[in-house]
């Protein structure tokens, strides 16, 4: 008799997103480590997100969590972060602060992955594979009951010096906010060399 496959094949939970925008060591304790270490700077001018702004990975790295990451340069220090994912639901220019949530559509997982290396940032971020999102979005509403304890762990990261001071501010009014764009907020990092929950495919 014929066995049932109850397995389940997860994708992506954004469909086709216009643009991936990642906000990059957007927290001074991330700044500090990205300078200190030779491994992630390569000598170049690691600058406060308030001077550097915003950055894009390409729409092409992006998979769903059930198709794995390729680690197509194994001799490179390779590195993944966890993210929150804010899902974009309607167009916005110029919003403020007060509105900012009003556009939002939902939020998810993300994995961002790096190539360590001394080129472009969205070059070594955008390598196929190398965005990963979901399984599962949490529409707006539902994670509304959630933002006053993340407020007050900001609060609580601010008053310890590891929080990003005034980095929405600064980052806002250079984004056309539009449906369906998708926005990485940056963690601390890992590195795949030291420890990694994800399974390593070597391409060659």
């Amino acid at each position: 008799m014929q066995k049932r496959c109850h397995c389940r094949t997860f994708r992506f939970c954004v469909a086709s997103p216009g643009k991936i925008i990642a906000a990059p060591v957007n927290y001074q304790k991330h700044l500090v480590e990205a300078r200190a270490d030779l491994g992630i700077h390569h000598a170049n001018q690691i600058a406060e997100i308030q001077k550097v702004g915003l950055f894009l990975k390409a729409t092409s790295s992006l998979v769903g969590p059930s198709h794995g990451v390729v680690i197509r340069h194994s001799e490179r220090r390779n590195d993944h972060e966890i993210e929150l994912a804010v899902v974009i639901g309607k167009r916005a220019e110029w919003a403020s602060e007060v509105k900012a949530l009003d556009v939002v559509a939902g939020y998810c997982i993300g994995l961002d992955m790096t190539m360590r290396g001394s080129e472009e940032r969205s070059l070594r971020k955008s390598l196929d594979t190398f965005t990963v999102l979901g399984p599962w979005m949490v529409t707006a509403d539902e994670f509304a009951e959630h933002l006053p304890a993340i407020s007050a762990c900001r609060r609580r990261r601010h008053r310890a010096g590891t929080a990003s001071d005034g980095c929405r501010d600064k980052t806002r009014p250079q984004q056309d906010w539009r449906s369906g764009r998708v926005l990485h907020a940056s963690t601390g990092l890992r590195s795949l060399q030291r420890t990694s929950p994800l399974q390593q495919y070597a391409a060659r």
